[in-house]
């Protein structure tokens, strides 16, 4: 065989090995077998150099050194390489196996670090499967929700859908420390988020899958990405299903996928959370709050408003009790609560006595919370909803709430929807009650029926209208995927099938990998 058509042939038979240009490289080395002996040949290879290319190109070097030294021929060389190009090809693609060599303890240490994460957080479970979400749904699975922020970019920790509610990336950071020290600078970030998504489905009773490894992490994150490309709770169907099919996803897709929601819980919160470390908290509270009622029942209402105005901000964190300092000028003073505002004192009279039967345990958010409820419960009866009457001026323009309450419209649209399923029957006063209950950080299942069991009750919520979020709702709201909600919601073997199949798929979006992406020894940073 002439060496020009064997080069030939070698192109052909792996072109994406020979794709970085050096095929001049190889003509080269290969013409020299026909003026030089099988000894000179080696010789030859050293002298041109090519160690410097890519680890996989000298690979095949090497090996047709040796198989001409051998056989003497290039045809031995390349029925070898033709074999060796099959597997060499992989290298840029996933594969399960592709630290079977490198780290084959990975996956053992990614499932004993999540066994014991769920053991004691079933919701961690939910959480990195939800994290992995908004990672490949971005750039691509690329572990860039891990970076933080730095001087050269604004990540997408703080993204708008992902601020104060993605958690797990401490779990991401445990796994990633014990495999460094048992394979340093082998495995990314993005693979062990990938694995550790998949465990956690397992662990809580869902399907588990085979996950294709050799991601590469990214050097960057954009915020301005995850804002635009990450589906909100308010999207409708044919919002959710374009934003799905941006990432290659269909509609069977999107419908499995969204079944992850049949675990977790909407907050960050449990209503128990106190309940071995101030198992008294709830009595204090509902017992300043009925002796305060009693003497002042406005008081109730005052502290309704208190508690809308501090999570209104940046959220129910009781920055709204702080006083000004020297660093900074606090909520009090701001139009909407200068001179009207009140109830302080109240907090601080239950804040006390916490204190001093669990000291440094309650925080001011979660009393002022429970001082909300406890207030709507004990003395509100609705009067300040009412309008003024030719009989007698009401509440509204009161100084204390004279252009500073709002909410009447949401109350009297619950209301108008009430009146439809259940006439004369709910007062305005327990609808109140109930608004200012479901506040926005309350423990809100996402599943209503078994929120920490991998299962199809998800499906079975929707059929019964209970989808929390509206974009749950939407695909079981007289639309085209009604009937593959029915069909999941009776068959959890079909939808476990299906939600496996589409994990696979998601895990494909843009993965980086070969020389795309780097190894993090540090999910949040970059090296």
């Amino acid at each position: 065989m002439k060496p020009w058509l064997a080069s030939g042939l070698l192109m052909s038979g792996s072109a994406l090995l020979l794709r970085l240009h050096v095929t001049v490289k190889l003509r080269a080395i290969m013409e020299l077998d026909s003026a030089c002996s099988s000894e000179q040949l080696a010789c030859h290879y050293k002298y041109r150099s090519i160690s410097s290319l890519p680890s996989h190109l000298d690979s095949i070097l090497r090996l047709y050194t040796y198989s001409v030294a051998m056989a003497g021929s290039v045809e031995s060389f390349l029925k070898l390489c033709c074999l060796f190009c099959l597997v060499a090809t992989s290298s840029g693609q996933l594969s399960p196996a592709f630290y079977s060599r490198t780290c084959p303890t990975l996956q053992t240490i990614v499932s004993l670090t999540m066994r014991t994460t769920v053991l004691l957080d079933p919701r961690m479970g939910a959480s990195l499967l939800r994290l992995f979400f908004h990672d490949c749904f971005v750039n691509g699975c690329d572990a860039s929700v891990l970076l933080d922020d730095t001087a050269t970019f604004t990540g997408e920790k703080n993204a708008g859908p992902n601020a104060n509610s993605l958690r797990g990336f401490d779990v991401i950071d445990t796994i990633k420390t014990a495999v460094e020290l048992l394979c340093p600078g082998t495995v990314s970030c993005a693979d062990i988020l990938a694995l550790a998504a998949r465990d956690g489905v397992a662990l809580l009773g869902g399907p588990s899958w085979t996950v294709a490894l050799g991601r590469r992490d990214a050097t960057t994150a954009s915020q301005s990405a995850a804002n635009s490309n990450l589906p909100g709770p308010g999207s409708s169907l044919s919002q959710l299903i374009a934003a799905f099919a941006a990432k290659g996803l269909n509609a069977r897709d999107m419908t499995a996928l969204s079944g992850a929601h049949t675990i977790g819980q909407a907050r960050c919160l449990s209503p128990a959370f106190y309940s071995r470390s101030c198992p008294t908290l709830q009595t204090i509270v509902r017992q300043t709050m009925r002796t305060t009622v009693l003497l002042d029942p406005r008081m109730g209402a005052s502290l309704l408003r208190l508690f809308f105005h501090d999570c209104f901000v940046n959220g129910c964190d009781a920055s709204v009790l702080l006083d000004d300092t020297a660093t900074f000028n606090g909520e009090k003073n701001a139009g909407p609560n200068a001179n009207s505002l009140r109830g302080f004192e109240v907090i601080d009279t239950i804040k006390a006595e916490v204190e001093l039967q669990c000291p440094g345990t309650v925080s001011c958010a979660d009393i002022l919370a429970l001082a909300a409820r406890d207030g709507v419960a004990l003395g509100c009866d609705a009067s300040v909803l009412l309008d003024d009457t030719a009989t007698f001026t009401g509440e509204k323009n009161a100084p204390p709430n004279a252009n500073s309450l709002r909410g009447f419209e949401v109350i009297d649209t619950i209301k108008a929807e009430v009146e439809l399923a259940c006439p004369r029957t709910v007062s305005c006063a327990d609808i109140l009650a109930l608004a200012a209950r479901d506040g926005p950080n309350n423990l809100a299942p996402l599943d209503v029926q078994t929120p920490n069991t991998f299962d199809n009750a998800y499906y079975r919520n929707l059929i019964a209208k209970r989808g929390l979020l509206h974009s749950d709702q939407e695909l079981f709201n007289n639309g085209t995927l009604d009937a593959l909600v029915r069909q999941y919601s009776t068959n959890a073997g079909a939808f476990a099938a299906d939600f496996a199949a589409a994990m696979v798929r998601m895990g494909n979006i843009s993965p980086l990998t070969g020389s795309s992406g780097v190894i993090r020894s540090n999910c949040r940073t970059v090296d």
